[in-house]
């Protein structure tokens, strides 16, 4: 995740177009922590989500 730029005109029309308008945010804070915490797992990311949670 952190090795991708999110664009957030392309993010919020994607999260629009699923029918998931309140995720946009979700992702972008949870991108940001990702990027803060250097994550390079899918583990570390999933534990950060149900963190979220």
């Amino acid at each position: 995740m952190i090795n991708y730029e999110i664009i957030p005109d392309e993010l919020k029309v994607f999260c629009d177009a699923e029918g998931e308008p309140d995720q946009y945010e979700v992702i972008v804070q949870l991108h940001k922590t990702a990027k803060k915490q250097q994550l390079s797992s899918i583990l570390e990311l999933e534990s950060l989500f149900l963190k979220h949670l």
